[in-house]
């Protein structure tokens, strides 16, 4: 009884969703973005043009940032958020015109940082401080991005194109992809040396790991 109780107790785990998705459509993205330029057809339309770059930045990259941030989530909460997610990329692709499209992206993108972003309040040390803020921006340029396409301004020095929030996305997206690499490569490492029966004389190593 008690064994049964605490998996109906056990929160699903956001990864378990979130990166089966995202590399279901890495996987589709590619070919059919290929199809829609070759083609002629111009169909899927929204991987067109910066449509590709949108569904990486603010699709590919946000579901692996939910699946390695989220953690454990209640169905309440996890279900929903996962079910916006895949609502918001059906919708880009197939009628990248249309207001639905271009609210559930950013809709996506403020509930993802609303769950993630505080979960880094506590951090004390500078190097874990600064990814919520970091995750934070990310989210915040699927906003701008839906606000600089829909709202149609001139284009100035004050007024950023897509392209350029989407560089800007990319450059944050690296800046994360360098923390998140040190902080997995090196527990990685260390857990195939213990397999092969190597000695460690310290397993973690937060100076190196950081940097």
């Amino acid at each position: 009884m008690n064994n049964s109780s605490t998996k109906r107790k056990q929160k699903p785990q956001a990864f378990w969703l979130f990166f089966p998705a995202a590399s279901m459509l890495a996987a589709l993205t590619v070919p059919l973005s290929v199809w829609a330029v070759w083609s002629g057809t111009g169909w899927p339309a929204g991987l067109l043009g910066a449509g590709h770059g949108h569904e990486l930045i603010f699709g590919f990259a946000l579901a692996l940032v939910a699946g390695y941030t989220l953690g454990p989530q209640p169905i309440a909460v996890l279900y929903p958020l996962f079910g916006l997610w895949l609502a918001a990329r059906l919708s880009w692709i197939l009628l990248p015109e249309s207001l639905l499209a271009h609210i559930l992206g950013p809709a996506f993108a403020l509930l993802l940082a609303w769950h993630v972003v505080p979960r880094f309040n506590a951090a004390k040390k500078w190097r874990n401080k600064m990814v919520g803020p970091l995750i934070l921006v990310l989210c915040l340029l699927a906003v701008f991005f839906w606000l600089s396409t829909a709202l149609d301004l001139p284009r100035t020095s004050r007024v950023p194109s897509p392209f350029t929030l989407m560089h800007s996305a990319i450059a944050g997206l690296l800046l994360l992809m360098t923390f998140m690499g040190g902080r997995l490569i090196a527990p990685a490492v260390a857990g195939t040396l213990e397999k092969k029966g190597i000695p460690l004389e310290a397993r973690v190593q937060p100076r190196i790991e950081a940097y």
